[in-house]
């Protein structure tokens, strides 16, 4: 994979007491692109992209955010969505300010319960980044997909590169 442009900077941002009080990274020391490739080939085996998980993250924190902080039922889950005052950036310099609000999702019949972020969204949908591992608020992708039942892509992706293109037979010019 290649190197992202300024990782040491990004890398700096996601320590402990710059951006947050406990960090991005947690106990994970490899590099952000090791972390982000890592993760993408998790979603890649369980047939997922990072719109798809981004987009049912925003689905339930929709949902909850209409509860006005009560629980919510979404099928045997509980969704419930807080908020705090301010705003974060994003570590990877994107511009703009994400507000402070966490989601939460307990699977009822289990007790099995996550916590993700506004800024867990936008990490994981503009970078793939769903934070190092030993951190706060990791999410590790197989959780995320299965607890949040996340659906599975029309065709199953692989962890790089992209789709062959679908020709329309011979003559036939795509729009």
């Amino acid at each position: 994979m290649a190197r992202r442009r300024n990782d040491e900077g990004v890398r700096k941002l996601m320590l402990p007491g710059r951006l947050t009080r406990d960090g991005l990274l947690g106990t994970d020391a490899r590099p952000l692109e090791e972390i982000i490739a890592s993760d993408e080939a998790e979603l890649g085996r369980l047939g997922r992209s990072r719109a798809a998980v981004a987009g049912r993250m925003r689905e339930l924190r929709e949902l909850g955010s209409r509860a006005l902080g009560d629980s919510v039922a979404a099928g045997r889950r509980e969704v419930c969505s807080e908020s705090a005052r301010g705003s974060l950036c994003c570590p990877f310099g994107d511009s703009g300010d994400i507000p402070k609000a966490w989601v939460i999702v307990r699977d009822v019949p289990t007790g099995e319960e996550l916590i993700f972020t506004e800024l867990n969204i936008h990490m994981i949908e503009r970078h793939g980044f769903f934070e190092g591992r030993g951190a706060a608020f990791r999410l590790e992708p197989e959780k995320l997909v299965r607890l949040l039942e996340v659906p599975a892509e029309k065709e199953p992706r692989s962890s790089g590169g992209a789709r062959k293109p679908r020709g329309r037979g011979r003559g036939n010019k795509s729009r």
